[in-house]
């Protein structure tokens, strides 16, 4: 495994990176960085449900969408990020293969992390970890935070707690779901300590930085798309019908929009993970009336429903439940 030494301080140029790994990577790849304050948005939420709205337009902290599912956390130089690109080897998500090494350097750091729900790390029950991921037509892309030394209360001052995750979680507060790892590490380190010696732990094989040419690539897809408020701010669009739900691997809202008897527009938001182009099953379902065989019909050419966990009959049971 190869591991990219970077400074960048930016979400957008890892995001960027990430793209570029995923089309160019031909090896396994390893990054750990960190970024200025940051707010990181799941590719399927949101930007008004998961953002203290004084925080919108301001330039205070950053806000980025990333292309994975998953939740909204906020990140700044009291956090990192963990980066894998590998190979395909398997078409579905597999959070664990990558999770394992994480959660066994950390133990050896004195940080005995535990395996909560689908993508989670915690300590003495509390969040320390979010891991999202998503399959390419080569590569696998796996990312996860570590909340080292960030405070409850700058999460809390920045990021909405959606209703439904303090529902399904008893909890009040960003504050109350989170710790950080530093106070139980056998010693006592900064940041910059802390880094190298989770490098120690993971053990690359190789250690390089990106050439010009590679540098000059990423930054243009930076400016193209993460750096874009179209991209981060998405498209939000008014409904008339609106349907939510909490399936065991996510919460899904999904909001349609009919005319003359056939959905005119579809939006798929959540903290979700995808197991393929959810952006297609929206198209999918442009023009079709909300009858079972017809929208049936209109997804059948999905050989993997595209919403991870989800199956395509209970994707439909939701839309006829409006």
């Amino acid at each position: 495994m190869q591991y990219i030494q970077t400074t960048s301080r930016e979400a957008a140029y890892y995001f960027a990176l990430e793209d570029y790994l995923m089309e160019n990577a031909i090896e396994p790849v390893f990054l750990l960085w960190q970024t200025e304050p940051t707010i990181m948005l799941g590719r399927y939420q949101n930007i008004y449900t998961e953002v203290q709205p004084q925080f919108l337009d301001q330039k205070e902290v950053d806000i980025v969408r990333r292309r994975t599912g998953g939740g909204t956390i906020f990140t700044d130089k009291g956090a990192f990020q963990f980066t894998y690109v590998v190979p395909k080897t398997r078409q579905d998500i597999d959070f664990k293969t990558f999770m394992d090494p994480i959660v066994q350097a950390l133990s050896a750091l004195g940080a005995n992390v535990e395996y909560n729900s689908r993508n989670d790390l915690t300590l003495n029950g509390k969040k320390v970890s979010g891991n999202a991921q998503c399959i390419g037509e080569k590569t696998v892309l796996h990312h996860g935070s570590l909340l080292f030394d960030t405070t409850g209360e700058t999460l809390a001052r920045f990021l909405k707690l959606p209703k439904y995750k303090m529902k399904a979680k008893g909890i009040t507060s960003v504050r109350q779901r989170t710790t950080t790892i530093r106070p139980s590490l056998t010693h006592d380190m900064d940041a910059d300590a802390f880094k190298k010696a989770l490098l120690q732990q993971v053990q690359p094989q190789s250690v390089r930085t990106l050439t010009e040419q590679e540098e000059r690539a990423v930054q243009q897809l930076a400016d193209e798309k993460y750096r874009s408020k179209k991209w981060t701010f998405g498209r939000n669009p008014k409904c008339e019908i609106e349907i939510e739900d909490d399936f065991g691997a996510g919460h899904i809202v999904i909001r349609l929009n009919m005319a003359k008897g056939v959905i005119a527009d579809c939006s798929i938001e959540g903290d979700f993970f995808a197991n393929g182009n959810v952006a297609a099953l929206e198209e999918a379902l442009i023009g079709v009336p909300l009858v079972r065989k017809q929208l049936e019909q209109a997804i059948q050419s999905f050989a993997v429903f595209p919403i991870y966990q989800m199956t395509s009959d209970y994707f439909i049971d939701l839309l006829l439940a409006k």
